[in-house]
C-alpha cells in the first residue's frame, strides 16, 4: 500500500513539472513584449516628438512598474513550482507543498487541477505519515558540522 501512495506523490511530481513547464513558456513569451514596451516607452521619454506610443507601449512608470513586477512574481511561482515537483518526489517539506499547491489554484485551469489534487492527495493521513517518516531520518534532517 505504501508503494501505491509513493506513486501517487512521484504522479504529483510530474504534474507539477509539466505545470512548470507551462508556467517558464508563458514567461518566456512575455519577455519579448515587456521588452519591447519598455523600449518604445524609454524611446518615447527620449524623444517623444520622434517617438509615438504606439498601441503595445507603455504609458507610464507605473505601467512599467507594475508589468515587471507580475513579470517577476511569475518568475517566483514557476521556481516554487519546481522547487515543489522535486519536494514532492524526495517526500520532503509538506507544508511547503501545501502552500505552492494553494498558490497555484490562482493560476488558470491547469494551476486550479494541479493544486487541488495536490491539497487532496497531501491531506491524506497515509500521505502525511510518508512526510513525517521520510523527515524522521537523522540522515536527512540534521548534518554533523563538527566532523
Amino acid at each position: 500500500m505504501k508503494k501505491n501512495k509513493q506513486t501517487s506523490l512521484t504522479v504529483l511530481s510530474v504534474l507539477h513539472y509539466i505545470f512548470s513547464l507551462q508556467l517558464i513558456a508563458t514567461c518566456l513569451f512575455m519577455t519579448p513584449f515587456i521588452l519591447a514596451g519598455i523600449s518604445n516607452f524609454i524611446h518615447h521619454l527620449q524623444d517623444p516628438a520622434l517617438h509615438k506610443l504606439g498601441p503595445y507601449s507603455f504609458k507610464s512608470w507605473g505601467e512599467v512598474i507594475f508589468i515587471l513586477a507580475i513579470y517577476f512574481i511569475m518568475w517566483i511561482l514557476t521556481i516554487s513550482v519546481l522547487v515543489a515537483a522535486g519536494k514532492l518526489r524526495k517526500h520532503k517539506a509538506r507544508r511547503f507543498c501545501l502552500a505552492v499547491a494553494i498558490v497555484e489554484c490562482i493560476n488558470g485551469p491547469l494551476g486550479i487541477i494541479v493544486g487541488i489534487t495536490t491539497l487532496v492527495v497531501l491531506n491524506k493521513a497515509s500521505i502525511k505519515r510518508i512526510f513525517e517518516n521520510d523527515s524522521s531520518d537523522p540522515v536527512s534532517t540534521s548534518v554533523d558540522l563538527e566532523s
